[in-house]
């Protein structure tokens, strides 16, 4: 399985995960980082927690830079603001997984703008973006790497509420 597949596929598994934890937040409360690792047929959720999001947030990235190499997949997930850049728009919130694998170069990026429930009913917004080398994929190439992390969507036991999620 090529490498980039295999962190797509796992990237959409996690962020399903950090979707369903989203949709069940009340107001106030944030999605905490979690880092998930897979060895073999193992798979573990570390989560982290810290005095703030920022701390919390960097103690992961940490973590997965150092689990680089020795495990066979990381993917980690945490919930923030998005904006584009010198846009007067508001902030959305968004949930963020960086996912590797064995033979990447460096993790690619799922993000996945939504609207919580404390703003009315949960809904995801947008499509998902897929981002490789920090950039955001072309439309094109979006939609030939969407049906792989969904893939990932569907394998995850709560994939199925994709579809509500998006239609809030």
């Amino acid at each position: 399985m090529a490498p980039l597949e295999d962190a797509l596929r796992f990237g959409g598994f996690v962020l399903t995960h950090t979707v369903w934890i989203a949709s069940d937040l009340k107001a106030g409360e944030l999605v905490s980082p979690i880092g998930v690792i897979e060895i073999g047929d193992s798979r573990e959720v570390i989560p982290f927690e810290a005095t703030s999001q920022e701390e919390a947030i960097r103690l992961g990235k940490q973590k997965m830079n150092e689990l680089t190499g020795s495990v066979d997949r990381w993917a980690f997930a945490r919930e923030g603001l998005w904006s584009i850049l010198g846009s007067d728009s508001p902030k959305l919130d968004v949930l963020t997984v960086s996912a590797w694998s064995s033979g990447l170069d460096e993790p690619i990026i799922l993000q996945q703008c939504f609207s919580p429930s404390s703003k009315g009913a949960f809904s995801l917004l947008k499509p998902a973006m897929i981002l490789v080398h920090g950039v955001a994929c072309s439309k094109q190439i979006q939609s030939k790497l969407w049906p792989i992390v969904f893939q990932g969507i569907s394998q995850h036991p709560q994939g199925g509420n994709w579809s509500r999620w998006q239609s809030g």
